[in-house]
């Protein structure tokens, strides 16, 4: 804190402690002549709708007519809304981080925010204030003038500024204020008040001084007072719903902090927007029909049809056209007239058809017999002017008939305990291998061979339940079950054993003590029966012991009963003190390099031994003693790496690092070896051959260079020409064979 902080701190401190001591004199002689004076106080803020999170500013005003010398301001807010924003670098202790925001040259600020329990009992009503002290903080302001820079001026205007927080955890809608109280004021009901104004007073001998505007003038609270409350942040609208062409769109408005939806409006429908003429169900008339087609308007933005007019288009009446066909063998000739638009046509003027004339009988479609199939032809005669079939005679020839080979055996399928077997007599023809006779033969099923019983799900009886067993036989070949009879053993019953005792409860002096004669089955150990016998308390009978009283403990005697151990002492006889024994070392610990030692200074009792004081003495560390150089870490360099190592000096007595020194070695770089031939591939007749020359590193083999040659295709040589496909010609088919050349390679 500089000279002139801590001067103006101890002047505002003598000022409130000479003014209240002479504030009964002061005012009571001014009681009169200072009635018409008012200094009034306001609050304002830098907003009055705030969010979770902002900052404001608040503004505290101090109006006069006089001259002012000093002033103090207990300003309040809710701590349940706000919190005082410390400048950094500042603490809430630090009387000068309210800011001298009127800027008045005459005076020193001093301001901080205080809850202590001191400050809230510096009003009129501190039962109140001191119950309230979790939900409203003070922000308190002082005042005083500074004698360096002339007399003190009237106050006329903003005095002080700090900063608030809204709390981040502010519920929307949620109000705090920040005001002054009259609680507060200093006045001859309350002198330790925080709020007051001293006015600079000059007396006939021209000697200045201050006395407080307290009594018989007014300090006007009024305006000191500012409500914020903690509102939406509206953020800029936005489209939830588009309009179209007829319906309305919505727009919102969120709160840009919590999401919330602050407001709606509606938009207004866009209305249609008609496109081009477009042509549609287009009808082409034709030679006796009309024409039509439909002029339709479509919405460009929505495709809604807006209008559409129909168009009749004239028919155009037939143009014919003339063309003459000649008679033939079998049809009259005629001339043919045909529309040239539309193709309507009709017949007329015939001429009589010519008339046949017979060629010799073809054979076609000859298909020759086999074994199961007749053969047949067709004797066809046709026109010799316009080739048309006159006649057509299907020639059958008879089917040659099939030629039995050997019986063999198929599908054979040997007989078991309950199935048949059997198997098929097959006959072939060896002409064509037609399947020509089959005959199945039947093998009887052998029938089941009886094992010997054998027993199955054996249950044993108990008690309460039965037991039972299954005699089974099976069939020794094909292991089929072929019968089961299941056995049924009666249940064993309970067999009852001695009396036990349970839940065995001994009686003592107060209570009752009890037992269960029980009875189980000696078999399955259920509970048969079950007898409760109840057994009388015993009372107490009290034992008197003694207990000397020790150097810490009173003595006392004991009263325990012999048989329940209750107990209660009585008789006390007080504590004897202790005898202090000269102070020994315990807990030694001896320092070491970086660890401070230590050991305990421990005085006990003469008489109890029990331990009267302990005290802690610390013994400095001892500090590192450094070693030789060592190398560690060592990594050697090789083609393309570098290579390190540590020099690491390590302390003599207890081998902690003291320090470490990483040295770099340069990468050795690669050494080319001789080319080597990769990847050959051979050339052939049509493909390139290709290799590669490879240069690796001698030292790390890492590829160092590749250069991939290619090798041209090496050609076909042709063999001598080669026949293929030879096919002879016959009565009708002409023959064919192909000339080849290959490649001898």
């Amino acid at each position: 804190m500089s000279k002139t902080k801590k001067l103006l701190s101890i002047v505002l401190a003598l000022l409130m402690v000479v003014n209240m001591f002479a504030i009964g004199v002061s005012a009571a002689d001014e009681h009169t002549t200072e009635a018409s004076y008012v200094a009034q106080y306001g609050i304002n803020t830098s907003a009055d709708v705030v969010h979770p999170g902002d900052v404001i500013d608040v503004y505290v005003t101090l109006t006069t007519d006089y001259m002012v010398y000093a002033a103090q301001a207990a300003v309040l807010y809710d701590s349940s809304l706000f919190e005082i924003v410390i400048p950094e670098g500042k603490k809430a202790t630090t009387p000068d981080y309210i800011d001298n925001a009127g800027e008045l040259e005459n005076y020193k600020l001093l301001g901080n925010a205080s809850s202590s329990a001191a400050m809230y009992k510096r009003n009129s009503n501190p039962t109140y204030w001191q119950s309230v002290a979790n939900d409203v903080k003070i922000a308190y302001i002082g005042f005083s003038g500074d004698s360096s820079k002339g007399n003190p001026v009237i106050a006329d205007g903003q005095i002080a500024k700090f900063s608030l927080k809204v709390r981040e955890d502010a519920a929307f809608g949620a109000t705090g204020s920040i005001y002054m109280n009259e609680d507060w004021i200093k006045d001859a009901d309350c002198l330790g008040g925080l709020t007051f104004v001293s006015r600079s007073v000059t007396d006939t001998f021209g000697t200045t001084s201050s006395s407080y505007v307290a009594y018989g003038q007014t300090i006007d609270l009024s305006a000191a007072s500012a409500t914020v409350t903690v509102g939406h942040d509206d953020g800029e609208w936005s489209n939830k719903t588009a309009p179209d062409c007829v319906n309305t769109g919505i727009d919102e408005l969120k709160c840009t902090i919590c999401g919330e939806v602050i407001d709606t409006r509606v938009v207004n429908a866009l209305g249609h927007t008609a496109g081009d003429v477009v042509v549609e169900n287009k009808v082409a008339p034709d030679c006796v029909n009309t024409g039509s087609y439909d002029n339709v308007v479509y919405c460009s933005v929505c495709g809604e049809e807006l209008s559409r007019e129909t168009i009749e288009v004239a028919a155009y009446g037939h143009e014919y056209e003339l063309s003459v066909v000649s008679p033939t063998c079998t049809d009259k000739g005629y001339t043919k007239y045909e529309c040239s638009v539309c193709g309507d046509e009709y017949v007329a003027n015939y001429v009589d058809e010519l008339g046949h004339v017979e060629g010799e009988a073809v054979v076609e479609n000859n298909t020759a017999p086999d074994c199961t199939t007749e053969g047949t032809y067709d004797s066809v005669v046709y026109c010799t002017i316009c080739g048309e079939e006159l006649s057509r005679v299907k020639v059958t020839v008879d089917a040659l008939g099939h030629k039995d080979g050997d019986v063999v055996v198929e599908n054979e399928v040997a007989p078991d305990c309950v199935n048949n077997g059997s198997y098929d007599n097959v006959t072939y023809c060896t002409v064509c291998g037609e399947e020509t006779s089959r005959e199945t033969i039947v093998v009887d099923a052998l029938g089941h061979t009886e094992g010997d019983v054998v027993v199955e799900n054996n249950v044993d009886p108990d008690c309460v339940n039965t037991g039972s067993y299954d005699n089974v036989i099976y069939c020794t070949v094909c292991n089929e079950e072929l019968d089961r009879e299941t056995i049924i053993v009666d249940a064993l019953g309970h067999t009852e054993g001695d009396v036990v005792v349970e839940n065995n409860v001994d009686p003592d002096c107060v209570n009752t003590g009890s037992y269960d004669n029980v009875v189980f089955c000696t078999v399955c150990g259920e509970e048969l029966s079950r007898e409760t016998i109840t057994v009388d308390a015993l009372g107490h009978k009290y034992d008197a012991t003694v207990t000397a009283p020790t150097c810490e403990d009173k003595g006392y005697t004991t009263y325990v009963c012999s048989v329940c151990g209750d107990t209660y002492v009585a008789d006390y006889v007080d504590a004897l003190g202790h005898t202090n024994l000269p102070a020994v070392k315990e807990n030694e610990v001896a320092p070491d390099c970086v660890n401070t030692g230590s050991y305990d200074s421990v005085v006990y009792c003469d008489v109890c031994d029990k331990e009267v004081s302990r005290e802690t003495i610390t013994v400095d560390a001892l500090g590192h003693t450094e070693g030789e150089v060592v190398v560690e870490n060592n990594v050697a360099p090789d083609c393309v790496n570098n290579g390190s190592y540590d020099l690491v000096v390590y302390c003599a007595v207890c081998d902690a690092e003291v320090s470490r020194t990483e040295v770099i070695v340069d990468a050795l770089g690669h050494k080319d070896g001789d080319e080597v031939i990769e990847n050959n591939v051979e050339p052939d007749c049509v493909n390139d051959g290709k290799y590669d020359t490879v240069v690796y590193c001698t030292v790390c083999n890492e590829e160092l260079s590749r250069v991939e040659t290619i090798v041209p295709a090496l050609g076909h040589v042709e063999s001598d020409i080669i026949v293929e496909n030879e096919v002879a010609p016959d009565c009708v088919n002409n023959g064919s064979y192909d000339n080849v050349v290959y490649c001898t390679v």
